[in-house]
C-alpha cells in the first residue's frame, strides 16, 4: 500500500470516530431533548465550531505544508520552530474568543439563552488548540491519531449514555460532547513528545507573526465561508425557533457527516501535491485524484437524496419527520463541495494562490448575505438551506474558472 493510501485509510479510520461515534448518541439524544432541545444544542455547537475555526486560523493547511517540505528536507529545527509557533499563536487567539464571547453572551438574547452550553463549549477550544494533527499530516504519521481519537471519542460515547437520562441533562450532553476533543489533544501532544516528533523551542515574535500572516488568507476565506456554513445555524436564530434549528440541523449533521467522508482523501493528498516540482505532473495527478474524489461524491449525493426519508427516521424519530425535506435539498453539497476541494485546496492553495482563495470565500459570505434573509423570511429553515446550495455552487464555479485562469499562468 502506497504512504498516500495508507494516509487515506487511517484517516477515513479517524473521521470515522469524529463522526459515526455522535451519530451513534444522535438517536438517543434526539429521542431524550426533542427538536427543541437539539436545536438549543445545535446552536451552542455551531457557535463553538465557528470558534474553533478562529482558533485555527488557518494553520491546519499552511502549517502542514510547511512540515511537510520540512520533514522532506529532514529540517528538524524548522519543524520544532513550526510546532512551537503554531500552538503558541493557537493559545493566544483562545484567549481572545473567550473574551469576546463571555462578552458577547451578556447583551445577545439568543447567547444569553445558551450562555451555559458556550462556556462548556470552551472546553473544545482549549482541544482544538492542543490537538496538533496538523503535525502529524506534515511528517505523515497519521496513524498514531488513531489512539487518541479512538479512545476519547469512547469515553465521551460512554458517558453520555451513561449520564444523560432525560431533558434536564442538557448540559452533560454538550460537556461529554466537548470532553472528547479535549482529551484527544492531551493525548496526542503525550505522542509528539513520546516520538520526539516535535520539541518546544523559544519564542520568536517575528517568527510567530510571519506564520500568522501567511496563514491568514487561508482563515479569510474560512471567514467568508464561515457566513454560509457554521454561522448560518446561527443567523436562523434571529428569524425561526429553537425548535426549526433543531429540524434543520439534524439534516445538516447527516449532510457534514457524509461531507467529511471526503476530508481523509482531502488532508491525505494534500501533502503529496503540495510538494510537486513539474507542472505537468502535478496536473496529471490532480486529475487522477480529483476523479475519484468527484465520483466518491456524486455516489454519496444521490445515496442521500433517495434515502433522505429512512435516514431521518432512523436517526432522529418521528418528531423530526420534516427534516428529509431539508436532507434532501442538502443532499447536492457533497457534490459541489467536492469540486471546491479540488479547485480550491488542491488547486489554488497548492500553487500558491491562496490570497485569491481568500477573497472568493469573502465575496461569497457577502453575496450569500444579499439573498439568505430573504429565503429565511420567505421559506424558514427550507430557504436556508436553499441558500446555502446556491452560494456553495457559485464558489465552486468562481473556483474552477480563477484556476484555469492561473494554473495556464504557471510555468512548467
Amino acid at each position: 500500500m502506497s504512504l498516500v493510501r495508507k494516509n487515506i485509510f487511517v484517516l477515513f479510520l479517524i473521521q470515522g470516530t469524529n463522526y459515526i461515534f455522535p451519530l451513534l448518541t444522535i438517536p438517543y439524544l434526539s429521542r431524550i431533548f426533542g427538536p427543541t432541545g437539539i436545536g438549543a444544542l445545535s446552536l451552542a455547537q455551531a457557535i463553538i465550531l465557528y470558534l474553533v475555526m478562529v482558533i485555527d486560523f488557518g494553520f491546519n493547511l499552511t502549517v502542514t505544508r510547511k512540515i511537510s517540505i520540512a520533514y522532506q528536507t529532514e529540517n528538524q529545527m524548522e519543524i520544532n520552530k513550526l510546532y512551537t509557533h503554531t500552538i503558541f499563536m493557537k493559545m493566544l487567539f483562545l484567549l481572545i474568543v473567550i473574551g469576546i464571547i463571555v462578552i458577547c453572551c451578556q447583551i445577545i438574547p439568543q447567547l444569553i439563552n445558551i450562555k451555559i452550553l458556550l462556556y462548556i463549549g470552551f472546553i473544545s477550544l482549549l482541544g482544538a488548540v492542543l490537538n496538533p494533527i496538523w503535525l502529524f499530516q506534515g511528517v505523515q504519521k497519521m496513524a498514531i491519531l488513531l489512539v487518541p481519537t479512538t479512545l476519547s471519542k469512547l469515553i465521551s460515547l460512554l458517558l453520555i449514555f451513561v449520564f444523560v437520562k432525560d431533558k434536564g441533562d442538557l448540559n452533560f450532553a454538550m460537556f461529554f460532547n466537548c470532553l472528547g476533543l479535549l482529551l484527544s489533544g492531551i493525548i496526542s501532544l503525550y505522542y509528539v513528545k513520546k516520538l520526539n516528533l516535535a520539541k518546544f523551542t523559544r519564542i520568536n515574535y517575528i517568527f510567530a507573526k510571519k506564520i500568522t500572516k501567511e496563514s491568514s488568507y487561508i482563515f479569510m476565506s474560512y471567514l467568508g465561508s464561515s457566513v454560509y456554513t457554521t454561522m448560518n445555524t446561527f443567523i436562523m436564530s434571529f428569524f425561526v425557533s429553537l425548535k426549526d434549528i433543531g429540524i434543520y440541523s439534524s439534516a445538516d449533521k447527516v449532510t457534514t457527516t457524509a461531507q467529511s467522508l471526503m476530508t481523509p482523501m482531502h488532508q491525505a493528498i494534500f501533502p503529496h501535491l503540495s510538494s510537486f516540482t513539474n507542472k505537468d505532473e502535478y496536473l496529471v495527478k490532480l486529475k487522477k485524484f480529483g476523479i475519484i474524489l468527484v465520483g466518491f461524491a456524486v455516489c454519496i449525493s444521490i445515496f442521500i437524496f433517495l434515502f433522505a426519508k429512512i435516514i431521518v427516521s432512523i436517526l432522529f424519530g418521528n418528531e423530526f419527520y420534516e427534516s428529509y425535506r431539508v436532507l434532501q435539498i442538502l443532499s447536492l453539497l457533497p457534490i459541489v463541495i467536492s469540486l471546491g476541494i479540488l479547485f480550491g485546496q488542491w488547486g489554488l492553495i497548492v500553487i500558491d494562490e491562496a490570497k485569491i482563495l481568500g477573497k472568493i470565500y469573502i465575496y461569497a459570505g457577502f453575496l450569500h448575505l444579499t439573498y439568505i434573509f430573504l429565503l429565511l423570511h420567505f421559506w424558514g429553515i427550507y430557504g436556508a438551506a436553499i441558500s446555502i446550495v446556491i452560494t456553495e455552487s457559485i464558489v465552486s464555479l468562481v473556483l474552477f474558472l480563477v484556476f484555469l485562469k492561473r494554473i495556464s499562468k504557471l510555468k512548467s
